[in-house]
């Protein structure tokens, strides 16, 4: 409408928005046509993470693997994102083979630290992974 020489307040009132609201249209829409960019289709808010982490502005295969690197979890916990633009995260990480990486559980005792990669069973105090027991690490007297 703009090329065909409407002005912005005529676009406006065809569209049934203000006049400014018409420029940012027609602005936007001009922007997509004469360069596009691969982060175009999806939401305003997946752009602004990928925006955000300096991705967006790497080649759409490169920011895929990028993101394909975070967990469900920390995804869910990102400001701002919710269903739809985790979805249309998903669906684009879909598009190239890829999903987001799995949650790695990492075992841990009662205090809460970790014991993964620890040997199991050992009664040596200096070795890590020991298990906390009531009995003495005293060898035992043969009988």
């Amino acid at each position: 409408m703009r090329q065909a020489g409407a002005t912005y307040a005529a676009i406006g009132v065809e569209l049934g928005v203000c006049v400014e609201q018409a420029r940012g249209i027609v602005l936007k829409a001009e922007r997509l046509t004469e360069h596009p960019h691969w982060s175009d289709a999806l939401p305003t808010r997946a752009t602004t993470f990928l925006r955000l982490r300096s991705l967006s502005e790497l080649p759409e295969a490169e920011a895929a693997l990028a993101v394909a690197k975070f967990t469900r979890k920390q995804i869910k916990a990102e400001p701002n994102l919710g269903k739809g633009a985790i979805g249309a995260i998903k669906a684009w990480l879909a598009g190239h083979g890829l999903t987001l990486r799995d949650e790695i559980t990492v075992e841990t005792n009662k205090k809460g630290v970790s014991v993964q990669g620890r040997s199991r069973g050992s009664r040596n105090p200096s070795q890590a992974g020991r298990k906390a027991s009531s009995q003495c690490d005293m060898p035992r007297n043969a009988p």
